[in-house]
């Protein structure tokens, strides 16, 4: 793992720590990130809600300061800044699964696992964007990189909002706060409460989420809720399987699960097909599916055996939960 260096607790070094990140990504060193909160001076409730909020899906992650600093652990606040730093980091272990697949990729690619986004989109505006980036090529993170009083911001119904651009490529993108379907190609204007890290799912994405208990000593990430986003694009991923405990994958023995999902008219199908080597028991998946406002029913095939479900709503997208699936 590599640090980026003794920083300090400002907003200014939380921008810089995105662009210093993603370069470094760049340049293969995957596993990097800084230290959360800043190492030197004292940091604020709302500096360190945000400082987690922008790392917490980087591939290092921790807070760290110096002897000299005030202390900076997220009980030492008050509880609405414990409650917004507990939602980052359980973010980061429901995320967990994808986050290893990523891992897997930087590995067998040499892909990186943040990466900004002229990565995959060919825009010269992206060129020198980093106040935003991507994990992997299916979640794209814009976090909140400024104080109060220090950049636009407004009050909705009492609660005070920080607002943001955030540039959304082409394509449709599904805004995992709101629960609602984005159109991208655009500049978007968005507000976010304290507690909110603007998140989006590109359409065509699989996100494989943690369901189990989130405690590190219980996540053998053997539980697997695949989010499929499927608007217009068909959604696909390869899902790695290994032991999660040896090198052994490094000489071939692991398997993969190939997920697709498609929308025709009103349904939706969703495959599942396995492949290679590697122990059994080893996953367990739920499809989760957040498709096109139209579709009404779900086809799911896994390793060629078909069986139908009809979906219900919630939260204004069509969901399919508890399709259990032995792999």
């Amino acid at each position: 793992a590599v640090w980026t260096g003794d920083n300090a607790s400002n907003w200014d070094h939380l921008r810089m720590a995105l662009p210093c990140s993603l370069n470094l990504s760049l340049s293969g060193i995957a596993f990097n990130g800084p230290d959360v909160g800043g190492f030197m001076d004292d940091t604020n409730a709302e500096l360190l809600v945000r400082w987690h909020q922008a790392c917490c899906l980087f591939p290092f992650f921790r807070n760290h300061s110096s002897r000299d600093s005030r202390f900076q652990e997220p009980w030492q606040f008050g509880p609405a800044t414990l409650a917004a730093i507990r939602g980052a980091i359980r973010l980061r272990y429901r995320l967990l699964p994808y986050l290893y697949q990523c891992f897997f990729a930087h590995w067998r690619d040499g892909d990186p696992v943040i990466r900004p986004l002229l990565y995959h989109y060919d825009h010269p505006e992206y060129a020198h964007l980093g106040d935003q980036y991507l994990v992997g090529d299916a979640l794209l993170v814009a976090p909140i990189l400024h104080g109060e009083g220090q950049g636009p911001e407004s009050i909705q119904r009492g609660v005070k909002y920080q607002e943001r651009r955030i540039a959304l490529p082409a394509g449709w993108w599904f805004d995992l706060n709101h629960g609602v379907w984005v159109q991208g190609g655009r500049v978007l204007h968005y507000a976010a409460a304290a507690d909110e890290l603007p998140l989006f799912a590109r359409d065509g994405a699989v996100l494989p989420y943690y369901a189990g208990p989130l405690r590190n000593s219980f996540m053998h990430l053997s539980a697997i809720e695949l989010h499929l986003f499927c608007h217009d694009q068909p959604a696909q991923f390869e899902y790695t399987l290994d032991d999660r405990e040896t090198r052994r994958y490094e000489q071939g023995t692991w398997g993969l699960a190939q997920v697709t999902a498609e929308v025709r008219e009103e349904r939706t199908t969703v495959k599942i097909e396995e492949s290679g080597d590697y122990p059994r028991e080893t996953v367990r998946f739920t499809p989760v599916v957040y498709g096109h406002p139209e579709v009404r029913k779900l086809e799911l095939t896994v390793n060629g055996r078909a069986e139908e479900r009809k979906l219900r709503t919630e939260q204004r997208e069509w969901l399919c939960r508890n399709l259990m699936v032995q792999a």
